[in-house]
């Protein structure tokens, strides 16, 4: 037993070798940086202008501060905009909630069944969301285009 304590204590500790296949990892480290980089750019950069066109004074302003909360103070003393929030949010998480009260049970089905309907619907759904978003806005086809040159522009 000893002898086997002394052999494992007596051991030298391994070094470290650089794999030769990270070199090439951090050559792209500060390409990869910068292209986050500008995606972020892209996406905060007209945020951060309608901030600051917001907190700006109005053009016909006799103020000569940089900032001020004027356009806000308008905005919400002389419109509905707290009422428009509120509705938006009612509206919002009647939706969540409804999505989730229907999805969670159909998730499970999905998860669990094993019939042959179930794994059809499953690839349905599978093909349905490998399409690109926009595929949901092209029309039909070109029966429906020509019922709607029938019925002219104005309607049926």
């Amino acid at each position: 037993m000893t002898a086997l304590h002394e052999t494992v204590a007596a051991k030298p500790k391994p070094t470290t070798v650089q794999r030769s296949g990270t070199v090439g990892k951090d050559r792209y480290r500060w390409l990869r940086f910068a292209i986050v980089l500008i995606i972020t750019a892209i996406a905060v950069v007209p945020v951060a202008v309608v901030v600051l066109l917001a907190l700006r004074p109005a053009v016909n302003s006799t103020s000569h501060a940089t900032f001020t909360f004027a356009n806000m103070t308008y905005i919400f003393r002389h419109t509905d905009t707290l009422t428009w929030l509120g509705n938006s949010l009612e509206v919002t998480l009647a939706t969540v909630v409804v999505s989730v009260a229907v999805a969670a049970p159909a998730g499970y089905v999905l998860s669990r069944g094993r019939s042959k309907a179930v794994s059809g619907y499953s690839l349905l759904l599978f093909i349905v969301q490998s399409l690109p978003v926009i595929t949901a806005v092209i029309p039909p086809g070109p029966k429906a285009w020509a019922a709607d040159a029938r019925s002219g522009p104005g309607g049926p």
